[in-house]
């Protein structure tokens, strides 16, 4: 069994009701991630084996597990690529999914750097004595 972990240290993360926003803490930019993500994101973040998640939004759905199971390793390998999950050891706790979301919509991954300028603006420390802010 595969799982994965949130890499906490680098992300944070907020659900809304049809899309996840992970944020870059330290690079600012930010992620939207759709589709029926966000019935799965806290399993798949929590370690939980990622074939038993496409098996349970397959049933879910009425959608063939090799669909799911592709959708789902597409999105898991861009979220490594970015370093947003991490390989981990698959927990043993029972699976929670969140609520269905409506109909099957397909998963989708957005990257964004329109706003790393001001995400990771910190006015406090840009401050030159001399100047005043912004430092630059």
């Amino acid at each position: 069994m595969t799982a994965y972990l949130f890499n906490a240290d680098k992300f944070a993360f907020e659900v809304f009701a049809d899309e996840i926003v992970v944020l870059d803490i330290t690079e600012g930019t930010y992620f939207a991630l759709g589709g029926w993500v966000v019935e799965i994101w806290p399993a798949l973040a929590a370690r939980q084996p990622v074939e038993l998640i496409a098996d349970a939004i397959s049933q879910r759905y009425g959608v063939s597990g090799g669909t799911i199971a592709d959708e789902l390793s597409g999105l898991v390998a861009k979220l490594k690529d970015e370093a947003i999950l991490r390989d981990a050891e698959p927990t043993d706790e029972g699976m929670v999914l969140a609520g269905a979301t409506g109909d099957f919509r397909p998963l989708s991954f957005e990257k964004h750097v329109d706003m790393q300028d001001l995400l990771t603006l910190d006015p406090i420390h840009d401050v030159d004595p001399q100047k005043g802010w912004p430092s630059y």
